[in-house]
């Protein structure tokens, strides 16, 4: 069968390029252009292969956690862990922490971002806010008076902003603007 399909492939001048080994080692059809029948006799050949399903759970598992080539372990960057922590730890209809809201955030109580599902939480936002004392320096930061020099380089430091590209106002709104500014600063 084999020598058959060899004579096949060489009969016809139009082939496929296609390569049917492993990158480290060339093989004998690497680069070679194959036959309308014979991509067919290779497209036949795993029709019908009907895995159990005791099988599939197996080569399923096979390839699970750190038996995957691409295990990481916890070197694995902040978004892939939360992601595999999302996956790995159901999320609970309220917040683990005030019991009110809907948790929205996974926080890592010790701070250390291991794959220890015990280390999780789910959190709602403003309890999120709270364990990584994000609400206090917002609250103090909105709070801050600032000087009228310092008030003044701030103004100088955005001039050259691009944040509005695209919304071009009119001298009188760009005076209104300003002014409403001014007073908003000045109280």
């Amino acid at each position: 069968m084999y020598l058959e399909l060899i004579k096949i492939m060489f009969k016809y001048e139009n082939y496929m390029t296609r390569c049917m080994c492993n990158e480290k080692r060339k093989g004998f059809w690497s680069g070679k252009k194959l036959s309308e029948e014979h991509k067919r006799h290779i497209s036949e050949g795993g029709k019908g292969r009907v895995f159990s399903n005791e099988t599939r759970k197996k080569l399923s598992e096979m390839r699970m956690g750190e038996n995957n080539p691409a295990w990481k372990g916890d070197d694995v960057t902040y978004g892939s862990l939360h992601d595999y922590i999302r996956w790995h730890k159901p999320k609970p209809d309220l917040c683990e922490n005030c019991k009110g809201n809907h948790p929205r955030d996974l926080h890592n109580i010790p701070g250390t971002y291991k794959r220890n599902l015990e280390d999780w939480v789910w959190l709602c936002r403003s309890c999120h806010m709270i364990e990584d004392e994000r609400l206090e320096k917002l609250i103090v930061h909105n709070k801050r008076e600032y000087s009228e020099e310092t008030r003044n380089k701030m103004s100088e430091a955005l001039k050259g902003n691009k944040r509005w590209l695209g919304k071009h106002h009119t001298e009188e709104t760009k005076r209104k603007i300003s002014e409403s500014q001014k007073k908003r600063l000045s109280h």
